[in-house]
Formats: structure tokens, C-alpha cells, sequence
């Protein structure tokens, strides 16, 4: 076991000191730089490189968010196009039909989104269903909140967890408990049913209760932001035909089922499905604005409203990132090698691990060590770096339990997914707050119940399947 150092500690009241001014509503901005501040001093004992490292934390975020940020930006772009020259309209009555209500909204939403998501990863999956699901929420006056828990929970949370067409996470995990990865899937399976239906029914029966909640922001006022709107002119009169725009409106539509369609054949992971979904993007604006507008102006209007768009969003978010990423991947990076251990595995994995040898080994016992350790390893927000931990130690709880590795390493791969791939992690919830222009803290502070929730639920049908 690593022994935990001064460092570790630091990270650790850091982080709980600022996720206690989140669930305050306390601006945390300032408090992250002074966290990665004190951090740094803690790791390096030196005020320059502590200073240095607060630039260094963020330049690695955005790095790593870049990629996000300008698929982000185009699809952004595209959209508004779209909505300028009248093109969405067409996607609006059929899909009306559908959504009678933000009730039925919420539950076909997050449908739709499931059944996407598991065929390729849940940022681009978001991003789409968003793009096309937030005129129809205006039109019958459902929430903001309501569409973005649906996408949140059911793509980064249901979908994610489950993996049962990329299998990264069950690989990972059945490796290191040394099972087959099909024996894993069985396992995981029931699990993941009940994790998903407990966490997405708590959810819709908490925004039922919120309903009077005249705090609520809701679509309209998203869709009208006037902040948003100062970016770029807004020109209203494009003389579109409507000839043109049905023309437009199906090659739109067909080109991103076409994505869809490419993304799961040729099995593309994060980055490979944004930039083809980006470069898609790009590709209509400019088919758009040539063949229907007769210029290339709206091609840099668009570009420029997108990127202005999502710069003015995640700069709010990337020291978020910096400082998650001081706990994992960026540690070494910025501060550079031999500060910690040989054997270290980054603070929060090392964390993880250090819980697992707290406790008394028996069933309920490996249920909670290992469903906690999957959330600590998620909190990277990744939701798969620390994955293999959980496989470790679910053999190492589970010895003398016939058949119990299988299903307690399930419960803890499905708790680190919806901790660390989107629905607890500012960092992992950004594509859904924003896709929806919300602030992702409110976003994390609603979903906190339901997972929690569903976490004791599922912890308890382990316990018996074990």
C-alpha cells in the first residue's frame, strides 16, 4: 500500500473544502486558484513553482478540453444557423407530435439518448440530441433542467455505465479481477438496470416536486439568453425558399444519422466522434451559406458565434479541470517526476486504495469498499483511468465469495461511470451544461440525490446477488 503523504491530505481537504462551497452556491472560481496555489505549495515547497503551476494546471486543461471546446463551438454554430434562416422548423412538428409534454419529454428524451449513447461515446450523443430536442422543449415550455438531468443521466450516467458495445470499461475491470469479460457483462447486466431506473425515476419525481420552484430557468429563456445574442447580429430575413430549406433540412438530418452510423461502424472513441462530427458540421455551414445565402459571410459569422459561445462557457469550467487534474494525470506533468512515490498511482487512486484496508472483509463490506472506491476513482473525471483499482480489489474482497467477483466489481465499474464520466465531476458534465447553456454546478448539485439514491438501491440488489 502507498503510505499517504502531506500532499495527498492537502488534495483531500482542498477538494472537500470546495465541494462544500459548491453545494453552498459559492462562486468557486477564485477558490480553485487558490487551492491549486496551496496545493503547489504543499507538492514543491517552492512559492514560484506553486505560481507557475496555476498557469501550468490550466494551460493542461484546456489542452485536454480543446478538443470538446471546438466541436462545441461548431455544432453551436450550425445550430444557430439553422434557427437564422428558418431550416429548424422543419425538425420541430414531427417531433411536437411526440413530446405532448415536458413529462413524456423527459422520459423520450433520455430514451432516445440511451439508445444512442450506447452505441458510441455520450459527449457527441449530448451535444446532437440537444441541438435537436431544445426548440421542441421551447415550444411546450419544459425546463432546462429537465432536458439536461434527462441527457446527463441517461447518456453519461445509463448509457456510460453500461459500455456493451465498446466493452472499455469491462475489459479493464474483468482484467485486473483476472474473469472473463463476458462473465463481467452477465453480471453487470442487473445491476445496471436497477441503477439506471432508481436514478432516473428519483430524478423525474425531484423535478415533479420542483415544479413551483419559480427559480427554475426554463427553455425559453435559454433559447432567447440576450447575453448570447450580443455576440453576432441576429438577421431574421434570409429569403430562403422553401424548397431550399426542406432540401437543407433533410441533408442536415441525413448527414448526422450518417455519423451516427459511422461512429458505431467504425467503433470511434471521444475525440474521433467530435471531429467527425465537427468536420461534418463545418461542412454544412459552408453547403449552407454557398448554396442557399449565396455568400460566405454566415460561414464566419457562425464559426465566430460558436467559438465565442463556448469560450465564454468553459472558461468558467477549466479551473474546474485544472485542479481535478492535479489528482491524476497532471501531477507529473506540472511539477514534474519524483515527487511522489514510485509507487504512487495519483493522489485519488492512492486515496482509493488506502479506504480499501480500513474495513473488515465480508459481503456488505466489499459492497461499500469497492462502490466507494469506484466514486473516488471516477472523481478524475474520467470515469475509466483508476477502473482497473476497482477490478484489484473487487478479487481481493470477494475471495471467499463463490461467484461474488464478478457482480461486486460490476457495482463498483457503474458507480466510478456515473461519478467520473459525467454526472458528479464538473469536468465530465460539461458537454451537458453546455449543450444546455446551464450552470454545470446546479446540474451536479441535482444530480447528487438521485445517484446517491440509486447507489444504496444497487449496493443493496449486490449484496443479495453476491
Amino acid at each position: 500500500m502507498v503510505q499517504l503523504g502531506l500532499i495527498h491530505w492537502a488534495f483531500l481537504i482542498l477538494f472537500i473544502l470546495i465541494i462544500f462551497l459548491m453545494i453552498m452556491k459559492k462562486d468557486t472560481m477564485f477558490c480553485y486558484f487558490v487551492a491549486i496555489l496551496i496545493f503547489g505549495l504543499f507538492a514543491t515547497g517552492s512559492v514560484t513553482k506553486a505560481i507557475c503551476g496555476i498557469f501550468g494546471s490550466l494551460l493542461y486543461a484546456f489542452k485536454d478540453l480543446s478538443n470538446l471546446i471546438f466541436a462545441i463551438a461548431c455544432v453551436t454554430g450550425l445550430s444557430k444557423l439553422l434557427e437564422k434562416t428558418g431550416i429548424l422548423e422543419f425538425y420541430l412538428k414531427p417531433l411536437t407530435k411526440l413530446v405532448k409534454n415536458k413529462y413524456v419529454g423527459f422520459w423520450l428524451i433520455g430514451i432516445i439518448t440511451l439508445v444512442i449513447a450506447l452505441f458510441f461515446y455520450p459527449s457527441p450523443t449530448v451535444v446532437l440530441i440537444a441541438m435537436m430536442f431544445l426548440p421542441v422543449a421551447k415550444k411546450i415550455k419544459m425546463p432546462i433542467m429537465w432536458v439536461a438531468v434527462s441527457l446527463n443521466l441517461f447518456a453519461h450516467g445509463f448509457a456510460s455505465s453500461g459500455d456493451y458495445i465498446l466493452h472499455a470499461a469491462h475489459t479493464l475491470v474483468a482484467k485486473a479481477a483476472n474473469i472473463p469479460v463476458e462473465t463481467l457483462m452477465k453480471a453487470n447486466i442487473p445491476i445496471w438496470i436497477v441503477m439506471g431506473l432508481t436514478t432516473a425515476t428519483v430524478a423525474f419525481i425531484l423535478l415533479c416536486k420542483n415544479e413551483k420552484n419559480k427559480k427554475q430557468i426554463d427553455t425559453e429563456e435559454h433559447i432567447e439568453n440576450e447575453s448570447i445574442k450580443e455576440l453576432i447580429p441576429i438577421k431574421n430575413n434570409y429569403n430562403l425558399s422553401k424548397t431550399k430549406k426542406k432540401i437543407f433540412a433533410y441533408m442536415t438530418l441525413i448527414v448526422l444519422v450518417l455519423d451516427i452510423i459511422l461512429m458505431f461502424a467504425l467503433q470511434l472513441k471521444t475525440a474521433d466522434a467530435n471531429a467527425l462530427v465537427c468536420g461534418t458540421v463545418i461542412m454544412m455551414i459552408c453547403i449552407i451559406s454557398i448554396f442557399g445565402l449565396k455568400g460566405t459571410k454566415e460561414i464566419e459569422d457562425s464559426i465566430v458565434y460558436g467559438m465565442k459561445y463556448s469560450i465564454e462557457l468553459f472558461i468558467k469550467a477549466i479551473p474546474m479541470a485544472a485542479f481535478f487534474y492535479l489528482g491524476d494525470s497532471a501531477f507529473n506533468t506540472i511539477y514534474g517526476e519524483g515527487i511522489l512515490s514510485p509507487e504512487s498511482n495519483g493522489i485519488i487512486n492512492d486515496l482509493g486504495v488506502t479506504l480499501t484496508n480500513i474495513f473488515s472483509i465480508n459481503k456488505g463490506t466489499a459492497v461499500i469498499v469497492t462502490g466507494t472506491l469506484g466514486a473516488i476513482t471516477g472523481l478524475d473525471g474520467s470515469g475509466i483511468s483508476g477502473i482497473s483499482l476497482v477490478g484489484t480489489t473487487a478479487a481481493l474482497l470477494t475471495q471467499s465469495f463463490s461467484n461474488g467477483t464478478a457482480v461486486v466489481a460490476a457495482f463498483g465499474q457503474i458507480l466510478a461511470k456515473y461519478v467520473g464520466a459525467g454526472c458528479l465531476v464538473p469536468v465530465a458534465a460539461l458537454p451537458v451544461a453546455i449543450a444546455c447553456d446551464i450552470d454545470v454546478r446546479e446540474l451536479i448539485k441535482f444530480n447528487l440525490k438521485p445517484i446517491l439514491i440509486g447507489a444504496i438501491v444497487t449496493g443493496i440488489v449486490t449484496f443479495f446477488l453476491i
